[in-house]
């Protein structure tokens, strides 16, 4: 059975990911802060560590695990710049490096397939730890997807694999839905 782990399985993303993951049959280990782990969705695997401190969770991280990484500052914008600094950029960096480091000097068949981050430029971060800090490429040796498809992405550095979000139809799709669950009240 495959395994896919998770950072950011608590979140708003991460849970509906990690619970379709589990519904679908793969085996998931979804990273929690310490007394958030009961928010892990039934039916994964509830790994407590802290995401800024790879050492404590990069151990369970089996080869050839799918690492999704979510961990994001909520509503960023240009008064968050600090904590998209210093809590997402830097736990893309240090999840990536660890990851990776675990597997140095082994077969690129021991590395993980692929790498899906919450955001392309914590995608395009990852992206340089990779190249240029551990000399993977990509997509040969692992593959790197982010969300959000910003003009960054398509650089000819990078041409990072990513997925574009429709804002609009996600707002509807969300009021649609909360619409929904007033009406049952």
């Amino acid at each position: 059975m495959h395994t896919v782990f998770v950072t950011g399985g608590t979140g708003y993303i991460g849970r509906t990911l990690v619970a379709r993951l589990v519904a679908r049959g793969h085996k998931v280990r979804a990273l929690a802060r310490r007394g958030s782990e009961r928010a892990v969705p039934p039916g994964a695997e509830v790994v407590v560590g802290n995401v800024l401190d790879s050492g404590t969770f990069a151990g369970l991280i089996p080869p050839a695990t799918t690492f999704v990484h979510l961990v994001g500052t909520p509503h960023p914008g240009p008064l968050k710049a600090g904590a998209f600094q210093s809590v997402d950029l830097a736990s893309a960096k240090a999840a990536a490096r660890e990851l990776f480091s675990l597997h140095a000097g082994e077969s690129t068949s021991a590395l993980p397939d692929a790498v899906f981050v919450g955001g392309d430029h914590m995608a395009l971060a990852v992206m340089d730890v990779l190249r240029i800090e551990l000399s993977l490429r990509i997509p040969q040796d692992v593959c790197v997807v982010g969300f959000d498809n910003v003009p960054q992405a398509g650089w000819g550095s990078y041409q990072l694999t990513t997925v574009a979000q429709n804002v609009a139809a996600m707002v509807e799709a969300t009021l649609l839905e909360r619409r929904q669950d007033a009406d049952e009240l």
